[in-house]
């Protein structure tokens, strides 16, 4: 996930990758078809400054490792990602063929497939050496910041915006663009929504997070401040496996993620917490994701 983005270019280096606990994100790679990868936990990402030539550059003629640059959209909207962007790989000594460049265009939720397909189209024109990085992702996160939007007791469908604007904007297109820009999202967690947050004084609801093909079901329960999370969490499981949102549940053969709901429904212990429903959302999702870019045409 995406988290408290600063608006530069940075270098994610190999030691980086080793240090940090992977968080999930979905990615297909234009040249092999659907693949998963972890992103990078921006607590381990180094600025400009802080980035050694080597060994990921090529003074002392070490090996090049490959690394990963992401830019935003805010250094787009300020005009000077091909100016930056340039420097960068002139101050490190690194050429595109060596790095994966991710496009972050942040939080979309109030934008429109559309808007987001015009953005990410003027975004990739003023990318510099198009073909020649070693991979480009587009990613964006259409998730809500929280929760808040949903009723107690209720629940509400979200657009995935960051997945149709991939798949109709860019995918569909991808006979006429130089590159097919591969795809990430944040999974079921906006980038700044757990900022801030102190379960111990502020108050949280039960809640599942669960993706369908081209929305995400948000089912809510009420604060635990009211009602224990073990007794709130497998009575919103039966409700999505068995009540009236079973139309929306994939099946307890879908992924390992959907059979633990279907156990947590019929009563099985270790599932009444937000912990485990997070794990088991993520799961969910990643395993849809992987599933619908499996399912499209290559190339």
């Amino acid at each position: 996930m995406f988290s408290r983005i600063r608006w530069t270019p940075k270098l994610l280096g190999p030691e980086d990758r080793r240090r940090q606990r992977p968080l999930p994100t979905e990615i297909a790679d234009s040249r092999s078809g659907p693949r998963c990868a972890g992103c990078q936990r921006p607590g381990f990402q180094r600025t400009l400054s802080n980035v050694p030539s080597c060994p990921t550059g090529g003074t002392n003629n070490a090996p090049m490792t490959p690394a990963s640059c992401r830019t935003s959209r805010f250094a787009f909207e300020n005009g000077d990602y091909p100016a930056k962007i340039q420097s960068f790989l002139a101050h490190h000594d690194i050429p595109p063929t060596n790095i994966d460049l991710i496009i972050d265009l942040g939080a979309i939720g109030d934008m429109i497939s559309v808007g987001v397909g015009t953005l990410t189209e003027e975004f990739m024109g003023v990318v510099p050496h198009h073909i020649e990085w070693r991979t480009v992702t587009v990613s964006a996160c259409a998730f809500p910041r929280s929760m808040g939007a949903v009723e107690k007791h209720s629940h509400k469908l979200v657009e995935r915006t960051d997945w149709i604007s991939w798949k109709e904007n860019l995918h569909s297109r991808r006979g006429e663009l130089a590159r097919l820009p591969s795809f990430g999202d944040c999974v079921i967690q906006h980038p700044q929504g757990v900022e801030g947050f102190d379960p111990r004084t502020m108050p949280v609801s039960a809640s599942i997070r669960y993706a369908k093909a081209e929305e995400w079901l948000l089912v809510k329960g009420e604060s635990t401040r009211y009602m224990l999370p073990s007794v709130q969490f497998p009575a919103l499981a039966t409700k999505l496996v068995y009540g009236h949102l079973k139309q929306s549940f994939f099946g307890s053969d879908h992924c390992p993620g959907c059979k633990s709901m279907q156990e947590a429904a019929l009563g099985a212990p270790g599932y009444g917490s937000a912990e485990a429903w997070r794990r088991l959302g993520t799961i969910h999702h990643i395993s849809l994701v992987m599933q619908e870019l499996g399912a499209l045409a290559w190339p």
